[in-house]
C-alpha cells in the first residue's frame, strides 16, 4: 500500500469535512414570531425560554425541537396571568432559506373577569367599632367585580389590603389565606382573601442601642413618639430621619418587635452607628470672576464632649477672604435646636478694601 503518499490527501480530505460540520454547527440559526395581541405579545417575547437561550448558548435542531415542544405550556402558563385561562396556540415549526422558524399563533380569546370577591377579617379589627375601617378596605380593593382577572393585579390587591393595617395600628397584620377560584368555561373567578390583623399595637418605652460618646438625650429629645399612643410607621420613619439629620450617626434604625408578647407596650428599638466625630476637607481652584482659590472645612460632632456639633470654614481668594464658625446645640427637652454662628470678611472692590463681621444666635 502507498499510504505514505495519499496521506498528504486524506489530511486535506479530513480537514474539508471537519470544517464543513463546523460551519454547517456554526450556521445554524432560528428566529421566534409570535403572532398574538400586542400586550401578550409583548409578555411572551420577555419571557419564553425559546427566545431567551438563543441569546445566552449556541443551539442545534435537536435542542430547538426540545425547546419549542415546551413553548405551547409555557405560553398556557403565562397567558393565565393575564386572565386567558383557554387560549387558543397554533404552533409551527419549519426551515426557511433565512433559517429555522418557530411561529406560534395565539387566539386568547376572552379574558376571565371577577365575578365575586369574599374578604373576611380576624384578629382586633374585627372588633365591632372597627366596622367602618373593614368596610373602607372593602371599598378601596383594587381587583373589583368584572374586571379581568390578571395575576399582577391579584397580588397588588392582596398588598393593597395589607398595607393599611401595617402602617397603622396593625404591624403583625397578615394574609392567613387567600384562593382565586376558576371557572375556565364561565370565564368567571371567584376570589376569597382571609386577613389576620393581629393585636392592636401602641408603642412603649425607648430602647436605645450603639451609643457611646454620646448621651441618650441626644435621642430622646428627638423623638416624635409619645408612649402609648397608637402604631404608627410614619412617626418611626420620622424619628429615624431626624436622627441621620443630625449628622451625628454613620446609621440610625427605629423600629419596633412585632413578634413581642406585650403589643400594649412595645418597646421602640434605636439601634445607632456613631458618625466619625471629626471631618476636614479642602479645596484648590482658579476661576476668571475670583482668581486662586483655596478653602478648607473643618467638622467636630462632639465639641468640648457636649455632643455640641461645631462647624469651621476659612475661604481665600484673590479679593476676598472669609472665615466662619457656628455651633449647633442638641435638641432641648423643650424641643428647641439652638446655635451661634459668627463669620467675618474681607474684600477688596476697585482699591477699596471692605470688613464685615457678623454674629447670630437662634
Amino acid at each position: 500500500m502507498h499510504f505514505a503518499g495519499r496521506f498528504p490527501a486524506i489530511l486535506v480530505c479530513l480537514f474539508a469535512a471537519l470544517s464543513t460540520g463546523y460551519a454547517v454547527a456554526a450556521e445554524f440559526s432560528y428566529r421566534v414570531e409570535i403572532d398574538a395581541p400586542k400586550p401578550l405579545r409583548q409578555l411572551l417575547t420577555e419571557h419564553l425560554e425559546i427566545i431567551s437561550i438563543s441569546k445566552k448558548q449556541q443551539m442545534n435542531l435537536e435542542q430547538l425541537r426540545r425547546v419549542y415542544r415546551q413553548t405551547v405550556q409555557e405560553i398556557e402558563k403565562l397567558a393565565a396571568t393575564e386572565g386567558y385561562f383557554s387560549p387558543e396556540i397554533l404552533p409551527s415549526l419549519e426551515e426557511t432559506r433565512g433559517g429555522w422558524v418557530a411561529r406560534f399563533v395565539v387566539h386568547p380569546g376572552e379574558p376571565v373577569r371577577v365575578a365575586e370577591v369574599v374578604i373576611g377579617f380576624n384578629g382586633a379589627v374585627a372588633a365591632a367599632d372597627n366596622e367602618d375601617l373593614r368596610r373602607q378596605l372593602r371599598d378601596e380593593w383594587r381587583l373589583k367585580e368584572n374586571m379581568a382577572f390578571r395575576q399582577i393585579d391579584w397580588d397588588t390587591a392582596k398588598r393593597g389590603l395589607l398595607q393599611p393595617l401595617l402602617l397603622n395600628r396593625y404591624p403583625a397584620a397578615r394574609i392567613v389565606d387567600s384562593q382565586a377560584f376558576i371557572d375556565a368555561a364561565s370565564r368567571s373567578a371567584k376570589l376569597t382573601v382571609e386577613v389576620d390583623s393581629g393585636p392592636l399595637y401602641t408603642f412603649g418605652p425607648l430602647s436605645i442601642a450603639g451609643l457611646e460618646r454620646y448621651s441618650p438625650t441626644v435621642i430622646e429629645h428627638l423623638n416624635p413618639i409619645t408612649q402609648g399612643e397608637e402604631y404608627n410607621q410614619e412617626k418611626l420613619l420620622d424619628f429615624q430621619q431626624q436622627l441621620q439629620n443630625t449628622g451625628y450617626f454613620a446609621t440610625a434604625v427605629v423600629t419596633i418587635d412585632a413578634d413581642t408578647a406585650d403589643p400594649s407596650n412595645v418597646p421602640v428599638k434605636v439601634i445607632v452607628t456613631e458618625a466619625a466625630t471629626k471631618k476636614i476637607a479642602f479645596g484648590v481652584g482658579y476661576s476668571t470672576d475670583v482668581g486662586n482659590r483655596f478653602s478648607t472645612e473643618y467638622q467636630h460632632l462632639n465639641f468640648l464632649a457636649q455632643g455640641w456639633r461645631l462647624r469651621s470654614a476659612l475661604r481665600l481668594e484673590t479679593r476676598r477672604q472669609s472665615i466662619t464658625g457656628e455651633i449647633h446645640f442638641p435638641r432641648t427637652v423643650a424641643g428647641y435646636d439652638d446655635s451661634i454662628s459668627a463669620t467675618a470678611e474681607r474684600q477688596d472692590i476697585q482699591g477699596e478694601t471692605l470688613r464685615r463681621y457678623g454674629t447670630t444666635a437662634t
